[in-house]
């Protein structure tokens, strides 16, 4: 529906007072009901659980498990993730020394459990979590009653902070530490690709759907300004340019490519070989989705173009070669997904391709 984006930006605000407001209630019923419960020996099994349906949270959660293995090489940790892409999560088994499965496997005994994201249901699973940390918060008529919950051990308050800054805050609960710079993964390169290279990620989920609805996604960018960062690239950085998606998404990943001077590439492939790609970059460019997150884990360089979100909670994390692109306009951070309600997404194009170029050159002093 829409409201004006003067109405909109305020209805946003508003909405998002009322969570805060609720979470803080569940907060304090929390305090005053839940079971108090030390940690009784050396944790030496955790388990670590993000049942977010999200590939960017996964990966903020891979990024934390990976530096509590190697600040404590002799902790055993499982990451329990969701059913429908734990298995493509496997390759970081070997790198990351994790064991990674899905929520249907979860069973046997742990010594300590750190909650990051989860359904209410987890208690009731054939394992024993030990003591819990957490910090889940729901909706707001979950939070009215907010019984089932009462079994986290040890909880933070809520705060309008970013999910890595969140999860360790969770670890923390139970005497964990990290360094001040979370370190980070590379993958060797499995594609062909010899050339110093860029990639551009135009596209989020549900694209393809909402422009064959005829509508605009609320966090797309203009093909043509992605069709001008391409060409500036290849002929000012001398990179090839590969876009990366989907194999539905490269439908509108060709539009773009025809809009170009020069050619350029695409990438569709499994988790593994993206990551490798990612990997390997000497810059990403890309919307707000989860391929941020890779580049995170990777500190890949990073020019992440962000509209109707909060870079503050969901952007780049704690590197300077990763960038959040943001313009405070009249209805930012509105936290719209699918099609932007107002049929043209001004947050997204108030961010010019000349922003982006100056970035770009920013970053280009790091990868040349």
């Amino acid at each position: 529906m829409k409201l004006g984006y003067f109405l909109r930006n305020n209805v946003s605000r508003v909405h998002q007072l009322t969570r805060q407001f609720f979470y803080w209630y569940e907060y304090l019923a929390w305090k005053i009901f839940h079971k108090n419960k030390e940690n009784s020996k050396e944790i030496e099994n955790l388990l670590i659980v993000n049942n977010n349906a999200a590939i960017g949270d996964a990966f903020c959660s891979v990024k934390i498990a990976y530096n509590l293995k190697l600040d404590c090489p002799k902790l055993t940790i499982t990451l329990v993730l969701p059913e429908i892409f734990a298995k493509d999560f496997k390759f970081l088994e070997k790198p990351t020394k994790l064991r990674i499965i899905s929520e249907k496997q979860l069973q046997g005994n742990f010594d300590a459990s750190l909650l990051f994201s989860f359904t209410q249901y987890i208690k009731d699973y054939q394992a024993n979590l030990g003591v819990i940390a957490g910090n889940e918060y729901h909706s707001i008529l979950g939070s009215v009653y907010p019984k089932h919950y009462f079994f986290i051990n040890k909880k933070i308050s809520p705060k309008h902070i970013h999910k890595i800054e969140q999860e360790k805050a969770i670890a923390n609960l139970l005497g964990f530490k990290f360094k001040e710079n979370l370190s980070t993964l590379s993958f060797s390169n499995k594609k062909s690709f010899k050339e110093n290279y860029a990639v551009i990620h135009p596209c989020g989920k549900d694209f393809l759907k909402t422009f064959k609805e005829g509508k605009i996604p609320a966090y797309s960018w203009e093909m043509e300004r992605f069709a001008k960062i391409a060409d500036y690239l290849i002929e000012n950085k001398k990179l090839k340019v590969i876009f990366s998606g989907t194999k539905e998404e490269e439908v509108i990943i060709q539009e773009i490519i025809k809009k170009m001077k020069n050619k350029a590439t695409i990438f569709s492939d499994n988790l593994e070989n993206l990551a490798s790609l990612i990997s390997g970059a000497k810059i990403l460019i890309g919307v707000d989705t989860s391929i941020i997150h890779i580049a995170e884990l990777t500190s890949t360089p990073l020019v992440v173009l962000i509209g109707p979100s909060f870079p503050e909670v969901i952007g780049a994390y704690g590197n300077p070669k990763q960038i959040n692109l943001f313009n405070s306009v009249s209805c930012s951070k509105c936290r719209k997904k699918g099609a932007c309600p107002e049929g043209k997404n001004i947050c997204m194009s108030s961010i010019s391709v000349e922003q982006v170029i100056s970035k770009i050159k920013k970053l280009s002093k790091i990868f040349i």
